[in-house]
């Protein structure tokens, strides 16, 4: 997650060259690249007086990249997945394929607890959830491991996890 981003409506950086290829970018906040928010790729030439910046400064030193946690639990082994991207907590997107007994068994690994009978959870939260999320196996020890899929849904659902056995 990004803090602090100051967006620039003008030739702050200089006037762009060339022809501009995303045009009407519209981004929900929780895309990871600029290329899955909205926008037109119909190619036509923009005039470069168009151009829009962006100055962004990265403000969280919460956790150490590649650390998940539980929150919002009733004990210790279970709740809501958070992991640590850029130094932040950020909740676990659930992708179109859903949050699977396969991806709750790795997270519990990673946690190490339980995993032997691992349950998914899916929560309810206002806070973004990273826009990337893992498809795993069930044998690997983090998620970080696992193939990491591009999550659309955002806001609102987030994965969990019930760690037991």
């Amino acid at each position: 997650a990004i803090y602090g981003a100051t967006i620039y409506r003008d030739d702050r950086y200089g006037v762009g060259t060339g022809q501009n290829w995303l045009t009407y970018v519209v981004c929900n906040g929780y895309e990871s690249e600029l290329q899955f928010c909205q926008h037109q790729t119909n190619g036509y030439l923009y005039y470069n007086y168009y151009t829009a910046a962006i100055s962004c400064k990265a403000s969280c030193n919460e956790c150490f990249d590649e650390s998940i946690r539980l929150v919002e639990g009733t004990t210790i082994r279970d709740g809501r997945l958070e992991v640590c991207t850029v130094g932040c907590w950020t909740g676990v997107c659930i992708p179109e394929h859903g949050w699977s007994v396969q991806d709750a068994t790795v997270a519990c690994k990673q946690l190490q607890l339980n995993s032997s009978a691992a349950i998914p959870r899916y929560y309810y939260t206002k806070s973004s959830a990273f826009g990337l999320t893992p498809q795993c196996y069930g044998s690997e020890t983090s998620l970080f491991q696992c193939v990491q899929v591009q999550c659309h849904r955002g806001r609102y659902s987030s994965a969990g996890v019930q760690c037991t056995g």
